[in-house]
């Protein structure tokens, strides 16, 4: 059954799946690129359980096209939060270093929830001299001194950004209470070894989201953008109604149901600064934010729900004309080619189809 739900506003600003989790820790030595106030079993088991897929060989052009899923994935870093999250909702989520900026204005909106992001740097492959005759072929990859280098690099942005987050005078709150005024965050640094500049510039998508969605933990998860704003609302309103979550749980696991999250996107023709406002107006938190939020649609114009001129089918059966006049959950009629943001169990979430990449995120 598919629901929307009717409370929760989201704001658009724009597999390589380890089957058993083992259930003991890596060996000494690669426990030590595990960050957090001391290593967790579950990430050091992820960190063993991916690699254990892995191939150094860089995807080609030909591959992909030939439906061939990337195994050239190598996880670099975990980032594990020593903090407890509060919510029974994990959100996950895929990233290159340019939208951690994004991903900031995520993680603010989402007060003691947890947030895992796997963050992709492709690596171009260079080109390896062909073996002389009788001799056997080179078997792996060594990054070049310039590709390390650029690793550490990213290595120390992502731990900036992580350490934003995880230092105990940011994630508190101002009165000095323990609930967390910032989410939770589990992040890994994947990097890719790619053929060439063009595979670079595709993004495997889904392995990604399958990468982040290994490191939740919570009864319930949702797969989203980096690039989106939530209502202030999700935290406060929905997910710390005790009765409320224990329904969804419920149905999520017992029914299969999923609950569809509506998407708003600003007004293109503003400039980045002020589609950056709308949205922080759109999703911050007051008497009444969906009457604000609708004003801000049907009166100003200023934002629209997502998809509406452009790719109808992605988003057109959520049907925001009724959305806009409940505030309860409703029925929704799947059609092909609908693909919206939703909440599901996580255990009943099957992964993402690993052999596409980039904008192809309709295959699930």
């Amino acid at each position: 059954m598919v629901r929307a739900q009717g409370g929760i506003l989201l704001l658009l600003l724009r597999i390589l799946l380890c089957s058993v989790f083992p259930e003991t820790n890596i060996a000494s030595g690669i426990g030590s690129l595990v960050y957090g106030n001391k290593p967790d079993a579950a990430a050091s088991a992820l960190f063993s359980c991916y690699h254990a897929q892995h191939i150094p060989d860089p995807i080609t052009m030909g591959a992909y096209l030939r439906g061939i899923p990337s195994r050239s994935l190598r996880m670099h870093r975990i980032w594990w939060s020593k903090h407890r999250h509060r919510l029974a909702l994990s959100i996950f989520t895929h990233s290159d270093l340019d939208r951690l900026k994004s991903l900031e204005r995520q993680c603010r909106g989402y007060p003691g929830g947890l947030i895992t992001v796997a963050v992709w740097v492709p690596i171009i492959a260079e080109a390896t001299t062909p073996p002389a005759p009788g001799q056997k072929p080179q078997s792996g990859y060594n990054l070049t001194a310039a590709q390390s280098a650029m690793l550490a690099n990213a290595t120390n942005t992502v731990d900036r950004f992580y350490t934003t987050f995880e230092s105990p005078a940011i994630n508190s709150s101002a009165n000095g209470s323990s609930y967390p005024h910032t989410c939770i965050l589990r992040i890994v640094l994947v990097y890719e070894l790619v053929a060439n500049d063009i595979m670079a510039a595709l993004m495997p998508l889904n392995i990604l989201r399958n990468t982040a969605m290994l490191m939740a933990t919570t009864p319930l998860v949702a797969m989203v953008d980096a690039d989106m704003l939530f209502n202030w609302g999700l935290a406060a309103k929905v997910l710390m109604n005790t009765s409320r979550v224990v329904m969804m749980e419920h149905k999520a696991m017992r029914e299969l149901t999923v609950w569809v999250i509506p998407i708003f996107d600003t007004n293109t023709t503003r400039s980045i600064p002020e589609r950056v406002s709308l949205a922080e107006e759109a999703v911050a938190d007051g008497r009444n934010p969906k009457a604000k939020l609708l004003d801000m649609w049907h009166k100003r114009g200023d934002v629209y729900p997502y998809g509406m001129y452009g790719y109808t089918l992605g988003h057109g059966p959520t049907n925001y004309e009724i959305w806009s006049n409940t505030s309860s959950d409703y029925n929704v009629t799947y059609q092909t080619g609908y693909e919206p943001f939703f909440i599901v169990a996580r255990k009943a979430l099957i992964p993402y189809d690993s052999r596409f990449r980039y904008v192809q995120q309709i295959a699930h």
